[in-house]
Formats: C-alpha cells, structure tokens, sequence
C-alpha cells in the first residue's frame, strides 16, 4: 500500500463518540492557539509559506468532514 493509499483511510474513517469528545475538549486550547498565531503574523514575527497554508486549509477540511 502506498503512503498516499494509507492517508486516503485514515482520512474516510469516521470519528468515534470518544474522538469527537476529546476535540471539542481541545477547542479553548486550539482556538487560544490559533489567535496567537493570528497575533504573530499581523505583528510580522511569523511569515507562513505556502506549505503552512496548505496543510492548515487541509486540516480545516478534514476537521468538518
């Protein structure tokens, strides 16, 4: 099985009950996170490439499927 075989799995399995619990557990953490990362790039100490950009959009999507 190829690497991109193996992600496309992971990626079309559904959350359990206990997954989703711990993400919604995380959510002040991530999102505290996110705003600081926010603040970074407005003040210019954090300037992302577009790998950065890319995996954060593919991770947004993955998170709503």
């Amino acid at each position: 099985m190829s690497t991109h075989a193996s992600h496309q799995d992971r990626l079309l399995t559904v959350p359990s009950m206990a997954e989703a619990g711990c993400r919604e557990a995380e959510e002040p953490e991530r999102l505290a996170y996110l705003d600081g990362l926010k603040h970074q790039i407005r003040e210019g100490v954090y300037q992302p490439d577009i790998r950065d950009l890319a995996r954060s959009l593919a991770n947004m999507l993955v998170r709503d499927l």
